[in-house]
């Protein structure tokens, strides 16, 4: 009996130690997963980590153009907050777009030269009718919008295809259309360019634009029975296409005044109708603008 009664608490403790090390093992165990748990957390956000960097440092075009610097904002008396400094930083890119009203001249009388300065028109676009036509029909340049009909009304539609190809800087000329018409008086075709002018900063406020006046025609196209466009008409809206420069929304060239004779017209030697200008004479017109704006 006393074996019976000295067995019986050595089985209990067996039974105790036989759940101890099992408790053991388990928390062993739970202890190694949870190790295991930690390293594989602590990789994944290490890599992760490490793209986000190569992303912050390395950005993709796309990701350069459209990252824009905006501070944190605070709302301490005399600090800026962000949504102020963001509206300062896009009112400061329209007054940068928009170039100076005081007017610019081609140098010198024209006369026929070689075209060389086609490599400074590679982010720009001509729009206008049948002169600014002549200069992809003569195989100057092909970033041209318009047609030879345009007035100053028509082509603001012309203004999206326009500012398709993102372009820094955009040269407009129209008038002769308007004046042959005779459907709008000289003020309401210096308005209508202003117009055109804000559709090209609604597409892109930093582009810059510079009207160019209209070019001459030679006193014997005005006597035409078959036009009624009239020289007068032509300077009257050069001088109020040049004063309405004075907004600062873009920046009047007189291109004009270098095609005419001493009476005021167009040089006869520069055009073949009368109205438009002869091939050899467009190099003049293009590389005295770059002179011009540069």
């Amino acid at each position: 009996m006393s074996n019976d009664k000295e067995t019986k608490p050595e089985i209990k403790l067996n039974r105790k130690m036989r759940m101890w090390n099992k408790y053991k093992i388990f928390c062993i165990i739970a202890a190694v997963i949870l190790v295991v748990v930690i390293v594989v957390v602590a990789a994944v956000k290490g890599i992760t980590g490490g793209k986000n960097k190569q992303v912050a440092e390395n950005p993709t075009p796309s990701q350069k153009q459209s990252q824009t610097y905006v501070p944190e904002a605070t709302t301490a008396a005399g600090v800026t907050t962000a949504a102020e400094q963001t509206t300062k930083q896009e009112e400061t890119t329209t007054t940068q777009a928009a170039p100076s009203g005081s007017g610019l001249k081609l140098s010198g009388s024209a006369e026929a030269v070689e075209f060389t300065k086609k490599d400074y028109y590679s982010d720009s676009v001509f729009m206008g009718d049948s002169v600014i036509s002549g200069i992809e029909s003569y195989g100057y340049l092909d970033n041209v919008v318009g047609n030879v009909n345009a007035t100053s009304g028509k082509l603001e539609s012309y203004v999206s295809e326009a500012m398709k190809s993102n372009p820094s800087k955009v040269f407009i000329m129209v008038g002769h259309n308007d004046a042959n018409y005779g459907t709008i008086k000289e003020e309401s075709l210096a308005s209508n360019i202003t117009d055109i002018v804000e559709e090209i900063h609604k597409k892109k406020s930093s582009t810059k634009v510079y009207v160019l006046s209209i070019t001459p025609i030679t006193s014997a196209y005005e006597k035409k029975s078959s036009t009624n466009v009239k020289q007068s008409y032509i300077d009257k809206a050069n001088s109020l296409i040049e004063e309405n420069a004075s907004s600062g929304k873009y920046t009047y060239v007189d291109v004009a005044s270098a095609y005419k004779d001493t009476n005021g017209y167009m040089k006869t030697d520069c055009t073949g109708n009368g109205i438009n200008l002869k091939n050899s004479y467009y190099p003049f017109l293009l590389n005295g603008i770059a002179e011009a704006v540069k």
